[in-house]
């Protein structure tokens, strides 16, 4: 099916069976060289997937980042508009309130998933 002198010519360093003059220290160094070569190939492997996570990371952030700047915006916009109603200070301190209770909420829903994750329960 194969053509063994084929795979002989194609494999660099190759040895052939029928030789009996290869030394057990040039098996050693095959083995060395083969364990170098993939720890260079893991390496390099380990260095892509580094870029792409940092690259990744980078349009998380700066898309976090253009998130908080229009969050900031938004809640500027409905405090100008409550204080058509309200004083300016009374404004700011219900947003303010409003974003406490909501941080609250998210608090005590995580608090429960991480409880029922220590008691086992899916």
């Amino acid at each position: 099916m194969h053509d063994v002198s084929l795979m002989k010519t194609s494999m660099p360093g190759a040895a052939d069976p029928g030789k009996d003059d290869q030394s057990v220290t040039d098996a050693l160094m095959r083995v060395s060289s083969s364990g170098y070569r993939l720890l260079f190939h893991r390496i390099e492997l380990l260095s892509e997937e580094i870029k792409s996570q940092v690259s990744s990371g980078i349009y998380i952030g700066i898309g976090g980042i253009s998130f908080l700047f229009g969050w900031f915006f938004v809640v500027q916009g409905v405090i100008a508009w409550l204080s058509r109603f309200f004083p300016i200070h009374y404004a700011q301190i219900g947003v303010g309130f409003v974003h406490v209770a909501i941080g609250i909420a998210f608090m005590m829903i995580c608090m429960g998933r991480v409880k029922s994750l220590e008691q086992g329960e899916p």
